[in-house]
């Protein structure tokens, strides 16, 4: 998906399926980039078949973000300050990975495969545990 009107429709599937979407990101970038994704946000309705761990970075953006969504299936923690700046997109569902340039080069690379996906999420959860809460 190439160009900043492209990003979007990148995860247009993911809000159309059931599951648990992980995505690590800078909050403030990615509204600016997904402006209809962060607009859909606002019409879900999270449930135990429908659930999401962000990380995020430790911005004061990012933490006004985990005040409005957090809570029971939609869980955030915050990437230390010495990790940062952390200037991409990455969204994983399902079978999916999507990796997201958002600050110069606008594009995302979809990549559907159960290895590069089992990859991500433990590489996820290695974050998720070193996150701060």
């Amino acid at each position: 998906y190439e160009g900043r009107e492209m990003l979007d429709k990148a995860y247009d599937e993911w809000f159309i399926s059931s599951g648990e979407g992980l995505f690590i990101d800078t909050v403030e970038v990615s509204a600016q980039v997904f402006p209809r994704t962060f607009q859909k946000y606002k019409h879900m309705t999270f449930s135990k078949d429908f659930r999401v761990r962000e990380l995020l970075a430790d911005t004061e953006e990012g933490r006004k973000h985990a005040e409005r969504e957090r809570n029971e299936f939609y869980d955030l923690r915050f990437i230390p300050k010495e990790w940062l700046p952390f200037e991409i997109d990455i969204g994983i569902h399902g079978n999916r990975v999507l990796i997201t340039s958002v600050k110069k080069e606008f594009f995302t690379v979809s990549i559907e495969s159960a290895e590069i996906n089992h990859a991500f999420r433990v590489m996820f959860e290695m974050m998720w545990q070193a996150a701060l809460q």
